[in-house]
């Protein structure tokens, strides 16, 4: 009896840690205390693997708003790296601010508009996917959009929250570990790397 106790034990325990695990697993990677113009690789990267409704994320750590970056997929034209600041939660006492930022400078935008009151959902920047410049035009935005709301030096979090596509569907850009089980496992491979090489030369 007492064994089959410890095995009930043992068997939620497992369960336990497998569920901790996946948990852990999913959980996005946090890059922090970036300089603005350090977010340009991580555009380049993560930009082409977004699946839908995947979204880069950008925050500051002197500010609680963020930005973020869509990719929007489309059948009959190129695909858009569409550079928003919504008007919700904490970025929404930013908006006005960042809305006049970005009128001066002056960038064209899209004000997306909530569809019963037309009240305003979002500033929009379209950017074409597949242009070498997109990553540095995402950037120049962002530092407009952070600018104007007195975080400009280095403290910068970037991060992804949702799904990257995934083969064969992926494309030929370097993916940076965007996920902890990635990440994890990229670590693994430059220690067992790194451990062949000294072992061989």
């Amino acid at each position: 009896m007492i064994y089959f106790a410890i095995g009930v034990l043992v068997v939620v325990a497992v369960l336990i840690a497998l569920a901790q695990f996946n948990l852990w697993a999913v959980r996005p990677v946090v890059y922090e205390n970036l300089a603005v113009q350090d977010l340009a690789g991580y555009v380049r990267s993560w930009g082409p693997w977004l699946a839908d409704r995947a979204r880069i994320v950008v925050r500051h750590a002197r500010t609680d708003a963020e930005v973020e970056l869509r990719r929007q997929r489309f059948s009959t034209q190129p695909d858009k790296i569409v550079f928003r600041v919504r008007h919700i939660d904490a970025t929404k006492k930013h908006f006005p601010t960042i809305q006049r930022a970005l009128e001066n400078a002056p960038v064209s935008y899209e004000l997306e508009l909530t569809p019963k009151r037309r009240e305003p959902r979002a500033i929009a920047v379209a950017l074409a996917a597949e242009d070498i410049h997109t990553p540095a035009a995402a950037v120049k935005l962002i530092e407009r959009a952070f600018g104007a709301i007195g975080a400009l030096e280095p403290g910068f979090r970037v991060q992804v929250e949702g799904q990257m596509r995934k083969a064969p569907d992926g494309p030929v850009v370097p993916l940076i570990p965007w996920r902890q089980d990635h990440a994890g496992g990229y670590r693994l491979g430059e220690t067992i790397g790194r451990a062949v090489k000294r072992i061989l030369g």
